[in-house]
């Protein structure tokens, strides 16, 4: 069991990306028909197309771990061994193939494979390929996992646009978050990435990104809701990100936008938001208290670490204060 959580990394998707790929849905849950088997198979879909991205990234990787000492567990097992691995996790998509009763999804599932695998092998690895392998790359992993729900139902292409955009600069954060930390890992292993050959620039983008976001977000709430609500998140979560912000630049002499510590937007997008869609949706779906459990579930140990940062930093503050006195 050990080795299967290495291998599918589940600690490094299931909260950072799963909520989020469920918003088209939570955002007109209660108009959808059928709506559990809906959530059940698509959460089955995303939890086994995740654990494939890794595991074929880890299998595509297997030589340069080996050089720079990083344990890869595809590295242990055969090659038919994996393949065979890769195989069982591409199938984790029947149950919303099944559900959807449109012939259509094979193709969007078979787009969606193909890129998530394009993003590390051969001959493709389009996580070496500058810029563009960074597009790629995020749309891979941010966008196109969204498709497959455009064959269950259509009510929910506005919000697939929606948050697809928004997704695909999430993703673009959180790969160049992640080539600049592992910069060098990358110069040790040969693998070429847009941060290590353009630092200054994958920087500036990763805030050109933040700012382009946080722009989107706004004008989505006051689109949708009504200015009192919109203007009532917007605040609640500018006041949680302050905190976040002093606790990691002034206490923990971090960056905010460069690190994994607090990424910005990630518990709005994969805890407070969903809490948001679901409580609306509670009053005509009353399953919304099922998939709100599961959830908190997945959530609380995230949230509880993000929690413990804001408190330290709230704390810190009220000291201050206190000595200034």
């Amino acid at each position: 069991m050990t080795k299967i959580g290495k291998l599918i990394r589940m600690n490094e998707w299931l909260f950072s990306k799963l909520p989020f790929m469920f918003l088209p849905i939570l955002c007109c849950f209660a108009e959808l028909e059928h709506i559990a088997a809906i959530c059940i198979s698509y959460f089955i879909y995303l939890f086994f197309f995740y654990a494939f991205g890794y595991a074929i990234n880890d299998y595509s990787d297997r030589a340069a771990d080996k050089i720079v000492g990083k344990q890869n567990i595809m590295g242990e097992l055969s090659e038919v061994q994996c393949l065979l691995v890769l195989a069982f996790l591409v199938s984790g998509a029947l149950p919303l193939a099944i559900v959807s009763k449109n012939r259509s999804i094979y193709a969007i599932l078979l787009w969606v494979y193909f890129w998530g695998a394009a993003y590390s092998i051969r001959p493709f690895r389009f996580k070496e390929r500058g810029v563009f392998g960074l597009i790629v790359c995020t749309l891979a992993q941010r966008t196109f996992p969204m498709l497959p729900l455009l064959s269950i139902s259509t009510r929910m292409l506005k919000y697939i646009v929606i948050w697809g955009i928004i997704g695909a600069l999430v993703g673009l954060r959180y790969i160049l978050i992640h080539q600049v930390i592992d910069l060098e890992n990358d110069k040790k292993s040969g693998t070429t990435t847009f941060a290590l050959s353009h630092l200054t620039k994958a920087k500036k983008m990763l805030y050109i990104c933040f700012v382009i976001e946080s722009l989107l977000i706004v004008s989505f709430l006051f689109l949708e809701y009504s200015a009192l609500l919109s203007a009532a998140i917007c605040v609640t979560y500018l006041i949680v990100m302050a905190v976040t912000f002093y606790t990691i630049h002034y206490i923990y002499k971090q960056s905010y936008i460069e690190s994994y510590i607090a990424v910005p937007y990630e518990d709005f997008y994969n805890f407070y938001y969903p809490i948001v869609l679901l409580l609306i949706a509670l009053r005509q779906k009353p399953v919304a208290v099922l998939v709100l459990m599961i959830l908190v579930i997945i959530g609380i140990r995230p949230m509880t670490d993000k929690w413990k940062i804001m408190n330290f930093g709230i704390v810190r503050i009220w000291k201050g204060r206190i000595w200034k006195k």
